[in-house]
Order: C-alpha cells, then sequence, then structure tokens
C-alpha cells in the first residue's frame, strides 16, 4: 500500500516537472510588432534630472546640489555610452528645451 501511494507521488510529481517549463514557455501574442531600429538610426535622449538629499539622523533630509550635479552628469553619459554602444547616434537635449513643460510631475 505504501509503495502504491509512493509510485502515484512520484508520477504526479515526474508530470508537473516536465510540464511546467512548457506552460511558462508560452509567447504572449500581441498586436504591435516592434522591430529593431537600424544602426545609425537617431535617438533623442533627454537629459535626466536628479535630486539628491542625505538622510540625517534627525530624520531630516538635507539637500547636495554637488550630489545632484555629479549625478545628472554620469547619468547622462551612461545613457549615451549605452546607445551608442548598440550603434545608435544621438541627440542631447535639456528638457527645459520643451515649450510649455514644468518640472513638475503632476502638470
Amino acid at each position: 500500500m505504501k509503495l502504491n501511494r509512493f509510485l502515484a507521488a512520484a508520477t504526479l510529481a515526474t508530470a508537473v516537472c516536465v510540464c511546467a517549463p512548457q506552460a511558462f514557455a508560452a509567447k504572449t501574442e500581441t498586436f504591435v510588432k516592434i522591430e529593431k531600429p537600424a544602426a545609425g538610426t537617431p535617438v533623442l535622449l533627454i537629459k535626466p534630472e536628479a535630486d539628491l538629499s542625505m538622510l540625517t539622523a534627525s530624520g531630516v533630509t538635507e539637500p547636495k546640489v554637488e550630489w545632484s550635479d555629479n549625478a545628472e552628469k554620469y547619468l547622462a553619459e551612461a545613457l549615451d555610452t549605452a546607445v551608442k554602444a548598440r550603434s545608435y547616434t544621438t541627440h542631447s537635449v535639456p528638457i527645459e528645451s520643451y515649450s510649455g513643460t514644468t518640472s513638475d510631475p503632476t502638470g
């Protein structure tokens, strides 16, 4: 009796292990076909904004302008390098150059 239960459990476990990867391997169908752009395609990069602060022991945040400036510079450089590594050309612009935009995300 114990052997039958063991064999049944082993068979069930084997079936689950074999079928589970096939269930997750199903490809999601989309209605939009997205193709990789050709090499040399221009990409517009909006320069990132970063506001960094230091949290003190009392729980007060102290703005760090130098940290924020460095973060913006390094983020922009990293983004530019990553896009160029994929053989695209880049054009960077600050977000302020667009009329009617504000830095407030709520508009």
